[in-house]
């Protein structure tokens, strides 16, 4: 499970995954689900996941993310035959400038008003 720890949005662009030494020779799929800051789901399966490191690249709308699963078929899995998962590329969200201004704003008639009453 991949979530930032601060429970801002963030987009994924890639990420490169293995299974080490101990992974069989044959091919499992990895299911990478995310889910998005308005509740909506994003999911993408991959079928080609075998032993050796492979680079994962996500196409367009795996972006305003607050949490992403990476599942794998665990069908004759051995103990040690865990997936990695390395080099994960995600880009924070920034907050809208928008939300600064109308912060702002608002700290301005707060303070006037306060200005006007004393």
């Amino acid at each position: 499970m991949l979530q930032q720890t601060n429970g801002n949005p963030f987009s994924l662009f890639s990420f490169d995954v293995g299974f080490g030494v101990a992974a069989p020779p044959y091919e499992r799929p990895l299911t990478v689900t995310g889910t998005r800051a308005d509740a909506s789901e994003i999911s993408a399966t991959f079928d080609s996941i075998g032993g050796w490191i492979e680079t994962i690249s996500l196409g367009p709308g795996w972006d305003n993310l607050v949490l992403v699963d990476f599942s794998i078929d665990s069908t004759n899995l051995f103990s040690l035959d865990i997936p990695g998962y390395d080099n994960i590329v995600v880009n924070a969200v920034p907050i809208p400038a928008a939300v600064w201004l109308f912060g702002s704003a608002l700290a301005r008639l707060g303070w006037l008003r306060r200005k006007q009453t004393i």
